[in-house]
């Protein structure tokens, strides 16, 4: 039975997942064209500076911050009783981010072939896949550690929350060696297509 209820619980963020994405890839129709026209100019000038090697490690360092808090954030939520909402909120917010990315690129395929499109959206999607696992696992925890406060019921704690922790940093290890791929590998191969 637990099984199930987890396996409805990760098919829920998948759901989630792709409902987001898709809303993310229809809001560009959306908006004004300005708006459009400011996104895409600003993603050019993106490639113009990977295409001029002007690329420095502030780059790399805005990529390692941005998601060891945000991977710290979901974590921390996930053993609160109330992060469950907060979670779901950030999560949508991320997917979103990232097809808004991919169909602004899409818009613009005529300035950058399909390769560059493909391997720029790697590490994104790398970054999408270790979230998605960790808010599985974040709300996994919440909603344990809520029946063990409010339900009374008899669970080994401390099992969960050693189990939910190293989840936690083999995601942060993952995701910050996704980061350097991002700058050092995908980035430079960009370059070289572009």
């Amino acid at each position: 039975m637990k099984l199930f209820k987890r396996n409805k619980l990760f098919t829920l963020i998948v759901l989630l997942t792709v409902i987001t994405f898709i809303i993310g890839l229809l809001i560009p129709s959306m908006l004004d064209m300005n708006i459009n026209n400011e996104i895409s100019s600003n993603l050019k000038l993106f490639m113009n500076t990977i295409m001029n090697n002007k690329l420095n490690s502030s780059y790399l360092k805005d990529l390692v911050i941005n998601n060891s808090i945000f991977i710290t954030i979901i974590s921390l939520l996930g053993i609160s009783i109330i992060g469950i909402p907060v979670i779901i909120f950030l999560y949508i917010t991320k997917v979103m981010l990232i097809s808004l990315e991919l169909c602004y690129l899409i818009m613009n395929i005529s300035k950058y072939n399909i390769l560059v499109i493909f391997i720029y959206i790697i590490p994104k999607l790398i970054n999408l896949l270790l979230i998605l696992l960790l808010v599985y696992f974040a709300i996994s925890f919440s909603i344990i550690l809520i029946k063990v406060i409010f339900f009374n019921k008899k669970n080994n704690l401390r099992t969960y929350l050693i189990r939910y922790l190293k989840i936690i940093v083999a995601i942060l290890f993952i995701a910050l060696v996704n980061s350097y791929l991002e700058y050092y590998l995908f980035l430079r191969i960009i370059k070289y297509l572009i």
